[in-house]
């Protein structure tokens, strides 16, 4: 078992680990659950991910984190709050990838809910947002459950998404 900074009513958070990459190669070599992502990510590229991530806690103090089963410690998958350049200013985005035994049980929404109330209560962010392809209907349920709204469409990676937004009240 791990000590969590962050809990849910259902799920610990923690902050990544090199070792965490047999787990992260479930989500990250699954094309389904890497759809609306760039793309799968081979080992090596899932290990420079990682050192990535670290360096966001490292710079920003915040990032992906891993999200586990409080109760059984099993891995559901990421969630965290990423800095992002959008349109020429830094935004804050709520960002998740969960494994797919774990899809449709309200989990990505209560890891996003829980990533909302640490950017603003603890990281004292003043917005956040999230950048979603405008057929991830499920992404789109979950933006809306924690409160965010439409904005503007954006250019990312090539690629037109929706920005959804909420600034902290």
């Amino acid at each position: 078992m791990h000590t969590y900074f962050l809990t849910s009513e259902r799920m610990g958070f923690r902050e990544m680990k090199s070792s965490d990459l047999p787990n992260l190669m479930t989500i990250f070599s699954d094309p389904i659950a890497m759809t609306y992502y760039q793309d799968t990510k081979t080992e090596q590229e899932a290990l420079q991910w990682i050192q990535w991530t670290k360096q966001n806690y490292q710079v920003f103090q915040t990032g992906l984190w891993v999200v586990e089963d409080k109760q059984a410690g099993n891995f559901i998958g990421l969630c965290g709050l990423i800095p992002h350049k959008i349109d020429g200013q830094v935004e804050i985005e709520i960002g998740y990838l969960l494994k797919r035994s774990y899809w449709n049980q309200g989990l990505a929404t209560e890891a996003a809910g829980a990533c909302l109330k640490y950017g603003f209560d603890v990281l004292k962010f003043n917005r956040i947002v999230s950048l979603i392809s405008p057929d991830n209907a499920p992404s789109i349920r979950v933006a809306q459950k924690i409160g965010m709204v439409r904005e503007k469409m954006v250019i990312e990676h090539e690629k037109c998404v929706e920005m959804y937004g909420v600034n902290k009240k």
